[in-house]
């Protein structure tokens, strides 16, 4: 588990971000937690490993305090949403880049999150990634859903529908 207070995460490296969605996939956190939040603290290299999309019903705010996520592979048979989050419920994020990397999915993808109720984004970026869904919406940020932005970029990036 990522070190923080009971709602409140500090994100140092991948394996901390694995250790939070591992927490956030837990049905039984899912109906304690009113909401959480993530601040990143450094800059996070994923190495393009296989990531597995955070899917969420818990409201999640994300300061990236202007770190990168760099090389986020959300790719692999079977993932339906993809992205850091899969399919997640309402996300606030603000001051956060990605760099490298990719999400397909099966029906949505995005660098940060393949589906959303509702989402908020302040200040994120995003740069030199692969975003593809065969059947469905693709966004270099946001696959679907309701996306409020402020200030955010997208640069030298490839989107399909193969």
């Amino acid at each position: 588990k990522p070190e923080g207070t009971e709602n409140t995460y500090n994100i140092n490296s991948p394996a901390d971000l694995a250790g939070i969605a591992n927490v956030l996939k837990n049905e039984a956190v899912q109906t304690s937690l009113s909401s959480v939040t993530l601040n990143l603290t450094t800059d996070i290299d994923m190495n393009d490993e296989a990531w597995t999309p955070i899917d969420t019903t818990i409201p999640v705010k994300i300061n990236g305090n202007g770190h990168t996520i760099y090389n986020l592979n959300a790719s692999g048979e079977g993932l339906t949403n993809a992205g850091l989050f899969g399919s997640a419920q309402t996300l606030t994020v603000t001051s956060l880049n990605f760099v490298g990397g990719k999400a397909e999915g099966t029906i949505s993808a995005g660098m940060l999150a393949g589906n959303v109720v509702q989402a908020t984004l302040t200040a994120v970026n995003v740069e030199n990634v692969t975003v593809q869904a065969p059947s469905g919406s693709v966004n270099p940020l946001v696959g679907t859903g309701t996306v409020t932005q402020n200030n955010c970029n997208a640069s030298n990036y490839t989107t399909s529908n193969p």
